[in-house]
């Protein structure tokens, strides 16, 4: 895919070329593979904490993965969309004000205040000019 001496721009545009995919395209399989992971990896460790919950929540993920990332397909259901909105607001407010909560210096909180903030604009641009969204196939 390239050596490290290239930009990150430049890598990143021939991965999008390697998997014939725009950077929407991509934003969203890549999003609904790590949303898949992360629901599967709490279920693992419910699973590993009582046996009789989630017992075939994680390799069935796994075999949906595989078979996704074997074609290329839309993983069903997974990929956040535009409802992801309201999360994401929580979810960065919350993240903005935990340094100031925990007692941080200032100019750490100050930073990673701005850095959590900076995910909301960001988020609406990529949505705002984003392809819109394939219908995604029922689970």
């Amino acid at each position: 895919m390239g050596t490290g001496n290239e930009s990150l721009v430049t890598r990143s545009r021939a991965h999008l070329a390697a998997v014939d995919e725009s950077y929407s395209e991509h934003q969203r399989f890549a999003f609904g593979v790590g949303w898949t992971m992360v629901r599967a990896g709490f279920a693992c460790i419910l699973h590993g904490l009582v046996p009789a919950l989630f017992p075939t929540k994680g390799s069935e993920a796994i075999r949906r993965l595989h078979e996704a990332i074997s074609s290329r397909e839309p993983i069903s259901g997974t990929a956040p969309r535009r409802e992801g909105h309201m999360v994401l607001l929580v979810l960065a407010l919350i993240n903005a004000a935990l340094p100031w909560l925990l007692g941080a210096p200032v100019l750490a909180a100050a930073a990673l205040t701005t850095l959590s903030l900076a995910f909301i604009p960001a988020y609406w641009w990529s949505e705002r000019f984003a392809e819109p969204a394939p219908e995604l196939a029922p689970a």
